[in-house]
């Protein structure tokens, strides 16, 4: 089965954050990850793209202006 993987867009580079994620949780300037082991990161930035299909997650660094 193949799970979701969350990356981190820093200018022009993403930069891996997560695999496995099964979670996602936006919380006002940040965002909550959580994978299949129970692994959590807390990213500052806004979600970009969901891509369900790519089992992709994309989350723009820092905050919005």
């Amino acid at each position: 089965m193949c799970q979701t993987v969350a990356y981190l867009i820093q200018g022009d580079k993403e930069v891996l954050v997560l695999q496995d994620v099964v979670s996602i949780t936006p919380e006002g300037q940040t965002v909550r990850l959580v994978n299949l082991f129970g692994e959590e990161k807390v990213i500052e930035g806004r979600i970009r793209q969901i891509d369900l299909l790519s089992h992709r997650i994309t989350i723009h660094a820092g905050r919005p202006s």
